[in-house]
């Protein structure tokens, strides 16, 4: 699958509900790429889903989705490689709404702002996992690369990370917004 902004195997845009979806294959784009889907809108949502995927992109890419843009996404499970420029995640790209029960093993190499999890969070993230190694330049973490104004609550980080500047075993970056609670990492 290739295309150049919203790109995903399932759809570009989602803006209803997504439950049991499956998918497998490469997805290369250049804004908003994901494994099943490009992003996900304003109250829409991914549930119990699954990718087994290569993502490429530029700027917002994830397993799952390359930006969630106030939905949610829970229960879902990502698997594969993301490949990145800036804010990549194992299974979001960009998270502004909420991110719960949710795992990820994909291996993430990219520029700024990577993470197993999110690349970049302004959302809400619970119970989420991330076990893959994330490589990359700055702000690069275990579970998120940048961490903004949102909340994180029992989540964490199992894989290796490796970066230049700003480099996390949970986050690159906690931005002074950030609510971090009952979260570890235990990467190398």
């Amino acid at each position: 699958m290739r295309g150049s902004r919203h790109v995903g195997l399932v759809c570009g845009t989602n803006g209803g509900q997504l439950t049991r979806v499956r998918a497998k294959g490469q997805v290369t784009g250049i804004e908003y790429v994901g494994g099943l889907l490009g992003s996900n809108q304003d109250q829409a949502v991914i549930d119990n889903a699954m990718a087994h995927v290569v993502v490429q992109g530029e700027q917002a890419a994830g397993g799952i989705a390359g930006a969630n843009f106030y939905g949610e996404v829970v229960k879902t499970y990502s698997k594969g490689q993301i490949k990145i420029s800036e804010y990549g995640g194992g299974l979001l790209g960009i998270n502004y709404g909420t991110l719960a029960y949710c795992q990820s093993v994909c291996e993430v190499a990219g520029g700024s702002y990577c993470g197993g999890g999110t690349g970049a969070n302004y959302g809400i993230m619970l119970f989420t996992k991330a076990e893959g190694n994330v490589d990359g330049d700055i702000g690069i973490g275990g579970l998120i690369g940048f961490a903004g104004n949102g909340i994180i609550l029992r989540c964490h980080a199992l894989g290796a990370v490796t970066g230049l500047d700003r480099v996390g075993g949970l986050a690159g970056v906690i931005d002074d917004a950030c609510a971090l609670r009952a979260s570890y990492a235990m990467g190398s």
